[in-house]
């Protein structure tokens, strides 16, 4: 472990450098913000520079390698270095003067990064899951001079799939020379350090006050659902505790929330793509809610007339910001075209009183239009590879018994509830108090009487139950104070988000995604990805409500009164109800800490995660070992296929050495749902190995280029021994070691 010190040390370095040499971007980027954007700095340093990289090299302008990423890297830091010099003064005194708040969010992610680097060290494998895979597009990228990438496990092909994110960590392997299976775990420490600052950052700005910014990086990051609370109600005990059950609360569905993803550890696109959401937030809420008060200014005649929306916003670094959501996590894409959509209209507002309605929302949609163009043309070598294996054709309706239960639902968002019940009623009193208790008494009882109606007519309580709080929200968006104070932006900000997430749940029951998954598993992936979405959304919005109703504007009464001692009860309850997961699903998750001098696996701890190949198959341990330090480019390798979420596919998967075929199945879920290529495939892959005659099988592997044939562990139970003898007398092998074989196949 102590060997893995320097690739820790210099892995904080580069981010330290993303974050210091690019602040001059985020201070001019943020100028609402207390921090000036500084707890965003390494989010826009990683995207910007990585994104610099890539488009250098999917125009063929320069290879792809260490040399370009610090050649972006550089580009970008020259960009900051003018903006530095250009408020050189400013930018002293800002330092001099918020030291200590900056010193506290370095002390955060600090402590995020090495605490999370330790719970990877007891819980390292890449294995299990989705690692595998992921491991694959890394090692693809990292040994690409040009993208697309090839699919490593389909030889002849590029990677089919939104490979940003694995591009951003292999940019930073580049970077700082750390090797990827340390970098692949250092990836899943410094993703929540990020989130963690982002978090921080947007709750801390939105409302000023710290422990509302730490109590939204804990929403985001660290609390759990209620499932851990109900395993313990239902077993009395926490240990053994089942930390995979709680992503499966709804039947036939995932349930991912940041912390599980965070524990599981796979770098998969919805998981990475979290600090990058949390900088496109940070960016539309300066753009669209916080510089509103600059929109208009006065004629002579004393009306208002609008500025010109380009002139005084940032808009191609959030152009750069919203079109990496395609690129990161296609699910994103349309959550995040909504936001920026009623973002833009709640910026031209105002103008409705001027411009008249029609006016200013063809005004919206020109902007909305030119921003969305633009977002999609600065990733256009990635749009023009990709083929989507879903569309808008594919939206069907759910069927009232494929409707999520009240119970699943209350144990996925039963803190964000509590706290949206809490606020709702809140508001709901403050605008009841000048009727009359005859129609305050009306109001409600027609309330209460939709939801058994609404629950009728939809077979779903979470459609009732949502839906006075979408509209609630929608309202409160929708309402304008009269002020342009910072605090109206951030409450707006904030309706806005609950109100898309709320939504988003009302839109989950009715309609879902059909992609490759069949019946059960047809709602798998909708519910997976936006649910997923609505957390983070959530997590944002949700204490800025808080705030609000423990910082009555103008009011003496405690809003809470006469039932604050009940809330606080509850809100402590399901506060500590949320800690149950993160603290026991970690402990069961590493193995309860159980090192190798404690009678654990002898390579625990590390941040190596291939260390469990070195110890379960030494033999295949040392031939990808010499695969990696002999071979060079990118020559075709023949490996056995098999079942997924297993050890085939090893080779290419931890060399980058693309083969001809790795788990069929994502295969099949990435590029052809058909199957016919996979099977194809997988007949040729049988008939090479188990050809006795192997000058029968030499146009198959010129078919894919096949250079090397591989021959170990895997192979040996999968085909017969006649057709692997067959290899012997045909090729000359290149390494021969411990029942390994890698045959030269002729030119």
């Amino acid at each position: 472990m102590s060997a893995e010190f320097p690739s820790l040390f210099s892995w904080f370095i580069v981010l330290q450098v993303l974050a210091w040499g690019t602040f001059p971007i985020a201070y001019s980027l943020f100028p609402s913000f207390p921090d000036r954007g500084y707890a965003l700095a390494k989010i826009q340093g990683l995207l910007f520079s990585a994104y610099l990289s890539w488009l250098l090299a999917s125009l063929n302008l320069l290879p792809y390698g260490r040399g370009t990423a610090w050649l972006s890297l550089v580009g970008v830091l020259a960009v900051s270095l003018k903006l530095a010099l250009s408020h050189r003064q400013e930018l002293l005194k800002f330092l001099r003067r918020k030291a200590g708040p900056l010193v506290f969010v370095e002390v955060l992610f600090l402590s995020a990064y090495l605490l999370f680097a330790f719970i990877r060290t007891y819980n390292p494998d890449i294995t299990g899951a989705e690692k595998e895979p992921d491991f694959t597009f890394l090692n693809a990228i990292l040994r690409s001079e040009s993208f697309p990438p090839p699919d490593t496990w389909f030889a002849g092909e590029s990677l089919n799939y939104y490979y940003f994110g694995y591009l951003i960590w292999a940019h930073v392997i580049k970077l700082s020379g750390v090797s990827p299976p340390i970098g692949f775990n250092l990836a899943v420490a410094t993703l929540v350090a990020l989130s963690m600052v982002g978090a921080f950052s947007l709750g801390f700005n939105l409302t000023g006050r710290v422990r509302y910014g730490l109590f939204t990086a804990f929403l985001l990051c660290i609390a759990g659902n209620l499932d851990g609370f109900i395993q313990w109600l239902e077993r009395g005990k926490l240990v053994p505790f089942d930390w995979w059950r709680s992503s499966r609360v709804i039947p036939d569905t995932i349930n991912e929330f940041p912390f599980f993803s965070f524990l599981l550890g796979d770098l998969h696109a919805h998981f990475m793509s979290i600090p990058f959401a949390l900088l496109f937030l940070s960016l539309l809420y300066e753009l669209t809610f916080i510089t509103a008060k600059d929109l208009t200014r006065r004629h002579d005649t004393g009306a208002e007339r609008p500025r010109k929306l380009f002139s005084s916003a940032p808009l191609f670094p959030f152009c750069i910001s919203l079109g990496a959501a395609s690129f990161l996590n296609s699910w994103d894409f349309p959550t995040y075209l909504l936001l920026t959509l009623l973002g833009f209209f709640t910026r031209n507002l105002p103008l409705r009183h001027t411009l008249g309605i029609p006016r200013m929302i063809g005004r919206t949609l020109l902007i909305f239009l030119g921003v969305s163009l633009v977002s999609y043309l600065l990733y256009l070598p990635f749009h023009l590879s990709f083929t989507s294996q879903v569309s808008l054709a594919d939206l069907r309706w759910v069927s009232s018994s494929q409707r999520t239960g009240l119970w699943p639902y209350l144990i996925i968002y039963g803190f964000f509830l509590f706290i949206l019940i809490t606020f709702s009623l809140y508001k709901f009193r403050q605008m009841l108090s000048p009727l009359s208790q005859d129609a305050r008494s009306a109001l409600l009882g027609g309330l209460l009487l939709s939801f058994p109606i609404l629950h009728l007519l939809f077979n779903s309580w979470v459609i009732p139950l949502m839906l006075p709080f979408t509209l609630l929200f929608l309202m409160l968006w929708l309402q304008e104070k009269g002020s342009t104070s910072p605090q109206e932006g951030a409450s707006r900000f904030s309706y806005l988000l609950i109100f898309v997430a709320t939504a988003i749940l009302i839109g989950c029951e009715l309609v879902y995604i059909k992609d490759f998954y069949a019946h059960p598993l047809e709602r798998q992936n909708t519910i997976f990805k936006f649910y997923y979405q609505v957390w983070i959304l959530l997590s944002i919005g949700t204490p800025y409500l808080l705030y609000e109703i423990h910082t009555p504007q103008g009011k003496s009464e405690e809003p809470l009164s006469p039932y604050k001692t009940y809330w606080d009860y509850a809100f402590m309850l399901l506060l500590l109800a949320t800690w149950i997961y993160p603290i026991w699903g970690t402990y069961e998750k590493c193995n309860r800490f159980i090192g190798a001098g404690q009678g654990g696996l002898p390579y625990i701890p590390t941040l190596d995660g291939t260390a469990y190949i070195r110890y379960r198959y030494p033999a295949e341990y040392k031939a990808i070992t010499w695969l990696q330090e002999n071979l060079t480019g990118r020559p075709v390798i023949l490996e056995a296929t098999g079942k997924p979420y297993s050890f085939y596919g090893r080779v290419s998967s931890n060399t980058g050495f693309p083969t001809v075929l790795g788990w069929g199945n994502h295969e099949a879920l990435w590029r052809d749902q058909t199957w016919k290529s996979i099977l194809e495939r997988t007949r040729d892959i049988q008939t090479i190995y188990t050809m006795p005659d192997k000058s029968e099988v030499l146009d198959l592997l010129k078919k894919y280029q096949v250079q090397y044939v591989y021959v170990g562990l895997l192979e040996a139970q999968s085909y017969n021994p006649l057709g692997l003898d067959g290899f012997k007398k045909a090729f000359a092998p290149i390494y021969n070691q411990e029942g390994v074989v890698l045959y030269k196949v002729p030119p």
